[in-house]
């Protein structure tokens, strides 16, 4: 192969990966029929506190204190909290970086072994006066996201984001349902 075939080959090559590869990400799929559906609302603002329209207040002490002491929604918390943390280090992996350092040296050669006589032997002191070194850096650094790799990975944290809020959702609305079928068959013994 000569070097213009070579040459030709890399460039395509080089084109065409800078796209960023796979589809996408859009969100959750939109349900067009979420309304059609007898009773539905289409809101989850109603799945959220439904025990509520049973209009019992005993039941309504009984749910919230589930939902604050479950520990099945405490871990589902914290897998959220590690999803947010996980996204914006994500987001944070395509920005500029900056590392900076300093240091300070102090030193005394000529309470050392050896310095002392050369001090004495060039008659100069300068050995004899502590030495102070000072030094200060800043190192910055930025990766190009050519490819889309950056992209792509907050891309990922975001979705795995919303699966643990929906998670928790879950969760929620599960402790709420056991809480309250527990309730009404409690209630049916007495």
């Amino acid at each position: 192969m000569n070097t213009l075939h070579l040459g030709s080959l890399a460039l395509c090559l080089t084109l065409g990966a800078c796209n960023p590869i796979g589809p996408d990400y859009k969100g959750p799929p939109q349900v067009p029929h979420a309304n059609t559906f007898r009773g539905g609302s289409g809101q989850s603002a109603d799945l959220d506190t439904w025990w509520l329209k049973l209009r019992s207040k005993e039941l309504n002490q009984v749910v919230a204190r589930a939902l604050q002491n479950n520990h099945d929604i405490a871990i589902t918390r914290q897998r959220l909290r590690e999803a947010r943390a996980l996204r914006n280090q994500a987001a944070s992996s395509i920005l500029p970086r900056a590392d900076t350092s300093t240091s300070y040296t102090h030193s005394n050669l000529a309470g050392m072994p050896g310095f002392g006589s050369l001090d004495t032997i060039s008659g100069a002191g300068f050995l004899g006066s502590p030495l102070k070194y000072w030094s200060a850096g800043i190192d910055v650094s930025w990766e190009i996201d050519v490819f889309g790799g950056g992209r792509r990975t907050i891309s990922s944290a975001r979705a795995r984001e919303q699966a643990a809020r929906e998670d928790l959702h879950a969760t929620r609305l599960a402790v709420a349902a056991e809480t309250t079928e527990t309730y009404f068959t409690i209630a049916g013994m007495r």
